[in-house]
Parts: C-alpha cells; sequence; structure tokens
C-alpha cells in the first residue's frame, strides 16, 4: 500500500456508490484519512447490488474519511421540473440515503406519460407507435432520439420501427443486424 501511494498520490474514484466491501478497503487502504481522494457517486443511484456493490460505502464515506468535503450536486441543466418531481418523488422513497432535492432553472415542461410495458417487444411497439404518431404531427423521424442503456436492447426497438416503416440510424453503437 505504501509503494502504491507513493506511485498514486492522489486517488479518483467514479461510480463510488457502486463499490463492493473489498474496493472499499482497499480504496482505504491506497487513500487512508488526510490523502488526496476524489470521489464520485450517488447514493440514489446505486444500482449494482446484484453483483456486490453497497450502498453502505457511499453512507459511510464521511465517517471513513472525516475530513472529506462533501459537495452536494443537485441543480440540474438537463430536465424540465416535472421529471425532477418525479425523480425526487422516487428516491423520497429510499430509506438509506444521505438525502437531496434535485431542481433546475428550466421550466416546468409537459406532462410525463407512464406507459408499463410487459416486455422489451412490448415497450419497443409503443416507442415505435409514439414515433410514427408523432411524424403525423410534422415531427421528422431524424428529429427522435432513443437511449439504450445497452446495445443489446436495440434488436426489438429496430424491429418495430421496420414494422412502422420508420427510418432510424443507430448512433454510437452497431444495430444489432450488424
Amino acid at each position: 500500500a505504501d509503494r502504491l501511494r507513493a506511485r498514486w498520490p492522489c486517488v479518483l474514484v467514479d461510480e463510488f456508490q457502486d463499490t463492493n466491501e473489498v474496493q472499499f478497503q482497499l480504496l482505504q487502504r491506497l487513500a487512508p484519512p488526510g490523502s488526496d481522494l476524489f470521489a464520485v457517486g450517488d447514493d440514489d443511484q446505486s444500482i449494482y447490488g446484484w453483483r456486490g456493490a453497497q450502498v453502505g460505502n457511499i453512507l459511510a464515506f464521511d465517517k471513513a474519511w472525516p475530513k472529506a468535503e462533501v459537495v452536494r450536486l443537485e441543480q440540474n441543466y438537463r430536465s424540465h421540473g416535472k421529471i425532477l418531481d418525479a425523480a425526487n418523488g422516487v428516491i423520497a422513497h429510499n430509506t438509506d440515503r444521505l438525502g437531496k432535492t434535485l431542481w433546475t432553472e428550466r421550466e416546468s415542461g409537459p406532462p410525463l406519460q407512464l406507459h408499463v410495458a410487459h416486455d422489451g417487444a412490448d415497450e419497443a411497439r409503443f416507442v415505435a407507435r409514439t414515433i410514427a404518431a408523432l411524424g403525423r404531427q410534422g415531427v421528422a423521424p431524424g428529429d427522435v432520439g432513443v437511449l439504450f442503456r445497452a446495445n443489446h436492447l436495440s434488436l426489438d426497438l429496430e424491429q418495430a420501427l421496420g414494422r412502422e416503416r420508420l427510418p432510424y440510424v443507430v448512433v454510437r453503437g452497431r444495430s444489432f443486424y450488424e
């Protein structure tokens, strides 16, 4: 640990909320209290418990590194107010959290829609039909973007877009068919 601390006097950890117990212990050896540690994380975004992540690590951060300055980034520059209101409503139910209230200077925005899909194909049909409906209102397909958590999820949507005869381009990745 001493050799590694000498080689890397500054340590940065991104997605701290997704660290596991071994990583937490290793970090305590590499960047003990008083060292130059910069950690970024969001206790409300801890989603990898199935692979060993322990949200308790970020909840205990201020105890493990008591002199660290904690900066809460609560202002959102991307989303409209209604999206943040919904997000705040969801995360308020998290029982183990540090607490924050997301806010924006942007306008409230249009009402949110909720569609409960039975599976990926149902979700893709809904998205494709929504894009087709937007097209009938004058929105060009090229003005619509769909974000994926993982590229392999594109197959259902590519098939649904094909059935609706909607053109599409997969950006920063490959089409499932490629």
